[in-house]
């Protein structure tokens, strides 16, 4: 997760869905922390009660290293309302499990993306597929697809980048002809 953290985000429900999952070798970071916020503290009691394994860092500011961040981390999951981080995770090719708080969500997830669910059990269900099949996800080709763009210019050219995807979709080509 990578946001500001607060109460609505319902981050909560990414360590319940591990829980539930039973991934306990995965590593779980979460960017946006703050060490004198009770939403981070309370966030931190229950990585320690259910023994998953996090890491807490602060909000990321300089927007080329949070396209570094979106290109190094396999998946982003988003438990609660929807913010530009889902348009900035998607637009690094990042993959994305988004929680399906209102309509025309699919676009950011379209094509293997990700996906997006309604319930707890339904978010470990579909880490648990995805920490299985993440294999078939070429990350390294997507980071070097993304990052030869500057932050801005793929702000940008987001429209640009989404629509050559559905076009390469259309035509069979895979991820890896990034």
């Amino acid at each position: 997760f990578a946001g500001k953290l607060e109460p609505r985000k319902k981050i909560e429900k990414i360590f319940e869905a591990l829980s539930l999952s039973g991934l306990s070798s995965y590593k779980l970071i979460i960017v946006g922390a703050m060490d004198d916020d009770n939403y981070t503290a309370r966030l931190r009691d229950i990585a320690d009660e259910k023994g998953t394994q996090v890491e807490f860092l602060p909000l990321i500011g300089d927007r080329e290293k949070l396209a570094e961040f979106y290109n190094y981390i396999d998946v982003a999951i988003y438990p609660g309302s929807i913010s530009i981080t889902t348009v900035e995770a998607t637009a690094c090719g990042t993959p994305a499990i988004i929680y399906r708080s209102m309509q025309d969500l699919e676009y950011r997830v379209d094509n293997g993306r990700g996906q997006l669910f309604d319930t707890v059990e339904e978010l470990s269900m579909i880490i648990t597929k995805f920490a299985q099949n993440k294999s078939n996800i070429d990350s390294i080709q997507i980071a070097k697809a993304t990052m030869r763009y500057s932050w801005e210019n793929i702000a940008e050219n987001y429209n640009d980048l989404y629509l050559q995807h559905i076009e390469e979709g259309k035509n069979g080509k895979t991820k890896k002809s990034l």
